[in-house]
């Protein structure tokens, strides 16, 4: 999974796009829609990238369960 920090509204973590289905199982989309998910891309010094979705823990812990 990805990295996990606390801001004032709560705990975030980290998830790849790619995986973000498996980990949460809600698709990219839907996660977008949701209040407080950002896409965060991160651009490498060869110009590819990766993007990763900053979810609320709770989605995460909820699919767990």
């Amino acid at each position: 999974m990805g990295a996990a920090w606390r801001s004032k509204k709560g705990l975030f973590t980290l998830v790849p796009l790619a995986d973000a289905e498996r980990v949460t199982g809600h698709s990219a989309e839907e996660l977008r829609a949701l209040h407080g998910v950002q896409v965060v891309t991160r651009i490498y010094a060869d110009g590819s990238r990766e993007e990763s979705l900053r979810v609320p823990t709770e989605l995460i812990l909820e699919h767990e369960s």
